[in-house]
């Protein structure tokens, strides 16, 4: 439980310092894009880098309040996270969801 615990604060400051404004007290963290074709673009380009996170959208959650859910591990490694936060920022910009 303690791995896991700082494994989300240490992704959650990853994304932070790249510009995202998540935060989470669980393994789960939403990234919320808003439009929902965007955010099954987004969740579809991330799974051809190799990362598997779904796109949440209508009816799981209202209109206009698409996401992404990132679910962590207490296994994954501080490495990994760098890396996952750096393809998720640079994917979140090519698909024009970040500045």
């Amino acid at each position: 439980v303690t791995a896991l615990q700082k494994n989300v604060q240490f992704f959650c400051g990853c994304l932070q310092q790249k510009g995202l404004p998540v935060s989470s007290e669980t393994a789960i963290i939403p990234i919320i894009i808003g439009d929902e074709e965007k955010a099954l673009q987004v969740s579809q380009k991330l799974f051809e880098e190799g990362y598997y996170i779904s796109a949440i959208r209508y009816p799981t959650v209202k209109r206009g309040s698409a996401r992404l859910r990132i679910a962590l591990m207490a296994t994954h490694t501080q490495e990994q996270l760098q890396k996952a936060a750096r393809v998720i920022v640079k994917i979140l910009k090519e698909k024009e969801v970040l500045p």
